[in-house]
């Protein structure tokens, strides 16, 4: 006998936004946990890329992930971390 419930696809886009932000505090996982959320479906890609709070962290390390930020975070304040190995 299943609980009832809400599946993840049925939540409102303003809670989708949520987590998808608690997901990107962990600047450390930022590129698969975000860039994942943004590929499960075609709403939660619009959800994903319509947050430019999600791309305040461009990746420094690879051209075209720091220049997707860039133009997902429409001129937002970035973090820049820049890890010295």
């Amino acid at each position: 006998m299943s609980k009832p419930g809400i599946a993840a696809g049925d939540l409102p886009t303003e809670m989708l936004s949520r987590i998808f932000l608690f997901l990107s505090g962990e600047k450390h996982t930022w590129a698969t946990d975000c860039v994942a959320v943004s590929q499960v479906c075609q709403r939660w890609r619009m959800i994903g890329h319509g947050n430019r709070e999600l791309w305040t962290t461009p990746p420094l390390q690879r051209f075209k992930w720091t220049e997707l930020v860039l133009k997902l975070s429409r001129r937002r304040t970035l973090d820049i971390i820049w890890r010295i190995p």
